[in-house]
């Protein structure tokens, strides 16, 4: 049974080569385009749209497969559906770097982690039903929590639910962060 806000974390094996090649691509896009798509981003640099990349061609194949066993294996969906990946960006967050809260667009977002050093800033993510009692009990009980916070680990995502406020910690570390990020809908077929 799922009570609260879906939270659901992958990992993808042997990812170390695909995830060089992919720093390697956003590096050599952020070279050509150093200007920001300012948009949660502060400080660092981040870039939209980039689905229709051939270089993350196969990042996005292999996060297709893991969110479409996410929706079979843990939703159970009552009809076949199809998933339209869109609005998939990068950010290169150096040391000092952030996100403000913000929420996305489509039914699930989702992060990956190409590159995540120790202190590099943890996601935060923002459970709706706060209120006064949730807060007082938050204080009582370990496992009440207000909101989730995810230490970034390389080869490591996770797909949460659009609704989800959510912001990024500052990078402290003595290097860059990079992840990519992307909203999904889900379509009945």
């Amino acid at each position: 049974m799922i009570l609260g806000p879906i939270v659901s974390r992958y990992e993808l094996p042997d990812c170390k080569i695909l995830n060089d090649k992919v720093a390697s691509f956003l590096y050599s896009v952020k070279e050509l385009q150093s200007k920001s798509d300012v948009v949660s981003n502060r400080k660092g640099w981040q870039r939209n749209d980039l689905q229709s990349m051939p270089q993350l061609q196969s990042l996005l194949t292999l996060i297709g497969k893991e969110f479409e066993k996410f929706v079979y294996e843990t939703l159970e969906p009552r009809a076949s559906c199809d998933f339209i990946l869109g609005n998939l960006f990068c950010n290169i967050n150096p040391p000092g770097a952030y996100h403000v809260p913000h929420i996305h667009e489509g039914d699930f977002t989702g992060v990956y982690y190409i590159k995540a050093p120790k202190d590099s800033g943890k996601l935060r993510l923002i459970y709706p039903h706060q209120c006064s009692s949730t807060a007082r009990l938050q204080r009582l009980f370990k496992n009440i929590k207000l909101e989730e916070r995810i230490e970034p680990e390389e080869g490591v995502g996770y797909f949460f639910p659009t609704y989800l406020n959510h912001y990024v910690e500052e990078n402290l570390s003595d290097d860059d962060r990079i992840s990519i990020s992307y909203n999904i809908n889900i379509k009945e077929k």
